[in-house]
């Protein structure tokens, strides 16, 4: 993390300091290697417990020695560890992305590829540490790395997206295609008329979400199904959302520990999969807007100024119709008044009025559909205590890969956590308070569904977990290395555990069948007659583009919604009802990605199938 307090140090870059933060570089290697070895071979830990020890042990041999030896720095190690981590975990990023680009779009051979990102991430480690952790300077560098405050945002901004970009950049890889309800919101953005989105109060309980709907509908009005392009619009979400908490979490903490928050929230794989989902768009945007709340209600604090309020009251509304767990978030600007902006109760109270206004209408609205709809099944709300806590415990447990890293490592996590909060300077707990508080609230109604758990719900939450971990990060050294290292698990855990790999050749594999579905359908079944009935066999039950609302993408390439499609069922029982379907029909027949018009030869024998008995 750039060291933003630091005075610049008359130390001269030179070439033989650069020799020497390479072999420093490498005695943090062997380090990491021979812990490695030593936790596997003779204490029988598991590998990936023994690797994430060792690296962090490695990384902390690696930072004192350079610390000590190579920049001589005098710098309190509370100062400059920030930084130093920070541009690690940044260059380990910007390894994969790099490994990427001239691995899979150019074709180098892998060992020539590593070379090359090595050199170049070695030299550029040495500089940004140089510049920014250690202070050291040369005349040759120009003036504006001697840096303004302006200029140290702009860098943390710029720092914040790479590590955004480079951690995604697999969202848009062009196997990357529309999966499950995907097809639902899409279709709904060509055939309702725009009038439909526009009621304030819900009239349903579940899924009425006019305000991520128009949204949809923007995005397939401008890129229509170039699902690259949409899945981009889902990044640049998530980069303005990692802006807005960087920005946010800048009034209760110094910028380093503001920048780590941010980079965790961007890089935080196992919270953040609702932006490779389109129809996961109500919970990027609900967040954004959520952030937005306590954006303008912190300038409304800081400038005394109503019409900020209003602002923020608006955003509130929005994100409200953008997905229900927003409602919760009277509760949180509450929290944040009384814990973060140190507030009096009763002054907290008449200010936020007007948010506490919205909240009873959706309160009251909301209970009225419940009680009136008989809803029962995943849906159900669970109002025990007991399964509140052990919901919330799970999320919690999701977020921090319980399941990936194992008891040991998840033990540690928390543990940390726990030390990292008791240990935070002075006044230091009230942002972290905020944070751990935050993430309950904004999981807010998700807490009540304890028999439908999915972490896509942890989206919005997790920018409020990586802000209290970003505010440890202060003068106390047991606080800081908590926070840094709770940080290099988290964004070491999905690699070492092969998570995100598994992950996101899934997704990659089953969009890449299901995009060569939807080509070969279009194919065959053009052209296509109006109230044509479609049959489609040999797919899978979820991972289909046929499936969901039978025939939503369909309609849509065909601008049709006239078209019956009959996809969930055994081929045994779609050929006897295709024979018994009047009027235009065809039946296709799928074998992963490829599909054969069997319409012919299913018509000619008809009459050797028996029909269904009731």
């Amino acid at each position: 993390m750039i060291n933003f307090n630091a005075t610049i140090q008359p130390k001269r870059l030179s070439l033989r300091q650069f020799g020497i933060y390479a072999l420093v570089g490498a005695a943090g290697t062997l380090v990491h290697y021979s812990i490695l070895l030593l936790l596997v071979e003779q204490f029988r830990f598991h590998a990936i417990t023994g690797s994430i020890v060792g690296s962090v042990a490695g990384a902390v041999i690696n930072f004192i020695l350079n610390h000590r030896v190579t920049f001589r720095s005098t710098a309190a190690y509370s100062k400059t560890a920030p930084s130093f981590f920070a541009i690690a975990a940044v260059s380990l990023l910007l390894n994969a992305a790099l490994m990427y680009v001239l691995v899979d779009l150019f074709s180098v051979r892998y060992i020539v590829a590593q070379l090359v990102t090595t050199s170049l991430i070695l030299s550029s480690n040495y500089f940004l540490n140089a510049i920014l952790t250690f202070g050291a300077k040369n005349p040759t560098i120009p003036i504006w790395l001697r840096i303004n405050r302006r200029t140290q945002m702009l860098l943390a901004i710029v720092m914040i997206v790479i590590c955004a970009v480079s951690y995604s950049w697999w969202l848009l890889d062009p196997r990357h295609f529309f999966l499950a309800d995907d097809w639902n919101w899409l279709s709904r953005a060509h055939f309702w008329t725009l009038e439909t989105y526009f009621n304030v109060l819900p009239i349903l309980i579940y899924n009425d979400r006019p305000v991520g709907g128009l949204f949809i509908m923007a995005m397939y009005q401008i890129f229509s199904l170039n699902y690259v392009a949409i899945h981009a619009s889902l990044l640049v979400l998530h980069l303005l959302n990692c802006i807005l908490l960087f920005a946010i979490a800048m009034r209760y903490m110094p910028m380093r520990s503001a920048l780590l928050g941010a980079i965790l929230a961007a890089t935080w794989f196992s919270t953040i999969g609702a932006i490779g989902w389109a129809a996961a768009i109500f919970d990027v945007l609900g967040a954004t807007l959520c952030l937005a709340v306590l954006f303008f209600r912190q300038l409304a604090l800081k400038r005394s100024n109503i019409w900020l309020d209003v602002v923020g009251v608006l955003c509130y509304v929005l994100a409200i119709r953008t997905k229900e767990f927003a409602l919760g978030m009277i509760a949180l600007l509450f929290v944040m008044g009384i814990v973060a902006e140190r507030q009096k109760v009763k002054d907290a109270t008449r200010q936020l009025a007007p948010y506490g206004i919205v909240f009873l209408v959706y309160l009251v609205a909301y209970a009225r559909l419940y009680t009136m709809a008989k809803i029962d099944g995943a849906y159900s709300l669970n109002l025990s205590p007991i399964s509140i806590l052990s919901t919330l415990w799970y999320y919690f447990g999701e977020a921090l890969y319980h399941h990936a890293v194992g008891n040991e490592v998840f033990g540690g996590i928390v543990f940390a956590l726990v030390i990292g909060t008791g240990f935070a300077y002075k006044e230091g707990w009230r942002p972290i308070v905020f944070g751990l508080l935050g993430f309950a609230i904004l999981l807010g109604p998700t807490l009540l569904l304890t028999a439908h758990l999915d972490t896509l719900y942890l989206y919005a939450p997790h920018f409020l977990l990586a802000l209290a971990i970003g505010a440890m990060v202060g003068r106390q050294r047991v606080s800081t290395i908590s926070a840094v290292s709770i940080a290099a698990v988290l964004l070491a855990a999905p690699f070492y555990t092969n998570f995100r790999t598994n992950i996101v050749n899934f997704v990659l594999s089953k969009g890449e069948v299901a995009h060569a579905q939807v080509v070969a359908a279009q194919m065959l079944l053009a052209p296509i007659q109006h109230g044509e009935t479609v049959f489609i066999s040999g797919v899978e039950p979820w991972a289909n583009p046929f499936s969901f609302n039978e025939g939503n993408s369909i309609r849509l390439i065909f601008l049709d919604d006239s078209i019956i499609v009959k996809t969930d069922k055994p081929e045994s029982e779609l050929i006897p009802e295709f024979c018994k379907t009047a009027g235009p029909k065809k039946f296709l027949r799928f074998d992963g990605g490829s599909g054969k018009d069997v319409t012919a030869t299913l018509t000619s024998n008809c009459s050797e199938f028996v029909p269904l008995e009731k």
